[in-house]
């Protein structure tokens, strides 16, 4: 398991006990971190919705459900109410990450998260349709590059195109951003997800899910190998 599998898996089932998974939390200290912070913040939602039970509740509800309407009414109100929390809770979590970041860095991560389904093995495209994906991004392939899956998208209403590549430490996201500079590295974190957005001689590469060692080595291998148009 590379550290992007386990930012998705930590994001969906913090409390895991797959093998794999307290494998990769035991030899990975920036990992570990994040699993730690997943756990401290389920513990504050939970903490949150402790809440008292008011003084004779128990007495209304039972009033309310003397009447096989009054009954069904209470149940289905009980199941919009767990359903409701069920959604904050999930939007609580999401939310908590995303709104303490910069607008591009909320759009890589968005994107990243968006497509993760470019990572199953249905995922895996034909050259003919990785081609198609960068024409309509307005760039081309020119040079080596492992590419397991390509998606042209949009960040900020401008061409971008999302690739996954297959590196020696398993699949990582690249976003080739031309119309989107940045003056210096940028580190993005949130939702499980970490990565650097690079500059680049047209706009910005973003790597989500590489080591931060090999990030400028794939960000200049990218750069090599793609032309924008």
């Amino acid at each position: 398991m590379n550290c992007l599998e386990f930012h998705r898996h930590c994001l969906a089932d913090p409390d895991s006990r797959d093998p794999e998974f307290l494998r990769h939390r035991e030899s990975c200290p920036a990992c570990a971190r994040l699993a730690a912070r997943t756990d401290a913040l389920d513990r504050d939602l939970a903490r949150a919705m402790r809440v008292p039970v008011p003084d004779g509740l128990e007495g209304r509800i039972r009033l309310a459900q003397t009447t096989r309407r009054r009954r069904v009414n209470a149940r289905y109100s009980w199941l919009a109410m767990a359903a409701s929390v069920l959604l904050m809770v999930s939007g609580m979590r999401f939310g908590y990450y995303y709104m303490q970041l910069a607008p591009l860095d909320r759009a890589v991560l968005h994107e990243a998260a968006e497509h993760a389904n470019m990572y199953t093995p249905s995922g895996l495209m034909t050259v003919a349709a990785i081609e198609t994906q960068f024409r309509k991004a307005r760039m081309q392939l020119r040079g080596p590059l492992k590419i397991y899956a390509a998606e042209y998208c949009t960040i900020h209403g401008v061409d971008a195109l999302h690739l996954v590549l297959e590196t020696d430490h398993g699949l990582v996201t690249v976003l080739i951003m031309p119309n989107n500079a940045v003056t210096a590295p940028m580190h993005v974190a949130g939702g499980g997800l970490s990565g650097m957005i690079e500059p680049a001689a047209r706009g910005s590469v973003a790597v989500i899910g590489a080591p931060p060692t090999e990030v400028a080595e794939l960000t200049q291998q990218v750069e090599k190998a793609v032309v924008v148009l």
